[in-house]
């Protein structure tokens, strides 16, 4: 095996590690934890960059233990931002649509809700995009389940902030990147927003 064959294997071995360590710690996260943190969240966000009445913000519905970004989606509704959450395509690849807190969501595939189809808005008109994730660093490097759709989603476009939900249990020193990497602008855990060293 060549060296550059053993540090990719390497790299793929530690990231299932991780991914399965740190998704047992996630689901692990007791009922009162899991509420307490998302309420968190939306009581920190107001003071993210670029939050603002008139803001075009996407998030995601939780599964797997995920922190939960519908009280953060409230209140964005509340403060007069619009909001925006995925849905799967043929591609794999993900598309946001509008969405606002108590519409119908539909199960798809996977089990898990997406709002009814309609005009999708381009990433790159994003003001923030909320993705969940398995593991973060403080680089901005995230670790996400391994199929790929954010990373399919954002490798024509970005939006202006790109920002993680995690449990501060997530956070690791340092993560393997692979050349597609899209870097996070920052995490927003139960304790706060914090920016990566090379983000926001």
């Amino acid at each position: 095996m060549s060296s550059t064959a053993d540090a990719e294997h390497k790299a793929r071995t530690h990231k299932a590690a991780l991914r399965v360590r740190l998704r047992a710690a996630r689901r692990e996260q007791a009922a009162s934890a899991r509420d307490a943190a998302a309420q968190a969240l939306a009581a920190y966000a107001p003071a993210l960059p670029g939050w603002c009445a008139g803001a075009r913000l996407a998030a995601y519905v939780a599964a797997d233990g995920e922190l939960d970004p519908a009280p953060l989606l409230a209140t964005a509704t509340a403060a007069g931002l619009t909001t925006y959450l995925p849905r799967v395509g043929a591609d794999r690849a993900l598309t946001f649509h509008r969405w606002t807190p108590g519409s119908p969501l539909v199960e798809n595939r996977y089990g898990i809700g997406e709002p009814t189809p309609g005009e999708p808005i381009p990433v790159d008109a994003l003001d923030l995009l909320c993705l969940p994730l398995v593991a973060f660093a403080g680089d901005g490097t995230r670790l996400g389940m391994g199929a790929g759709y954010y990373d399919r989603t954002l490798a024509a476009s970005r939006p202006g902030l790109l920002l993680g939900l995690a449990f501060d249990c997530q956070g690791v020193d340092t993560l393997p990147k692979d050349p597609w990497d899209v870097p996070l602008d920052g995490v927003l855990t139960e304790t706060g927003w914090r920016p990566s060293r090379e983000g926001a």
